[in-house]
């Protein structure tokens, strides 16, 4: 009996310095890997942060540059048919479109569904005034439809998109 009482006297002390070294050692390693993540956090946003800005002022540069009255005036060539000026519009929209098609992964789905739509409705607004040309089919008419097409909807899907890509990055960046 004296025996395992002294086993006892030597193994609790002993068993309480083990107790007390490996909780103090847990949370200490516990602390670490926590800071280690807010680091590795802190340095991701340092990279992320910087692209996902740029990618929502390059949708909002397209989206200006998409607009009617920016493409219309921009792509303006007076020695085209009206068939090749409405094919180079929607061939610039595209183009301008596949080129920042990357930037969808920084951006949510809702801002990059906004984003297609808003394209899209541009398209359809150029298939929409150019059938409205019927016979005549000279330039100045086609563009003065197509203002007034584009005049017709005061919230357009341009509209809209940027105003939500606006939206997004006031409460993701705090502005």
């Amino acid at each position: 009996m004296e025996d395992i009482i002294e086993i006892i006297k030597l193994t609790v002390p002993s068993l309480v310095v083990f107790l007390t070294a490996y909780f103090l050692l847990k949370n200490f390693l516990e602390e670490q890997t926590k800071q280690k993540e807010l680091d590795q956090v802190r340095e991701r946003d340092k990279i992320v942060l910087p692209l996902q800005l740029q990618a929502y002022e390059r949708m909002v540069l397209f989206l200006e540059r998409i607009n009617p009255e920016t493409l219309v005036f921009r792509l303006y060539d007076p020695n085209l048919s009206v068939d090749e000026y409405k094919n180079r519009l929607i061939q610039s929209i595209r183009e301008e479109f596949d080129h920042n098609l990357s930037q969808q992964v920084y951006m949510s789905h809702e801002a990059w569904q906004l984003i297609r739509s808003a394209k899209e409705d541009v398209i359809r607004i150029i298939h929409v005034a150019y059938s409205r040309l019927g016979e005549k089919k000279s330039l100045p008419d086609f563009i003065s439809y197509l203002f007034e097409e584009d005049m017709k909807s005061s919230e357009t899907m341009l509209n809209k998109a940027t105003q939500f890509l606006k939206k997004e990055v006031q409460s993701k960046f705090n502005f």
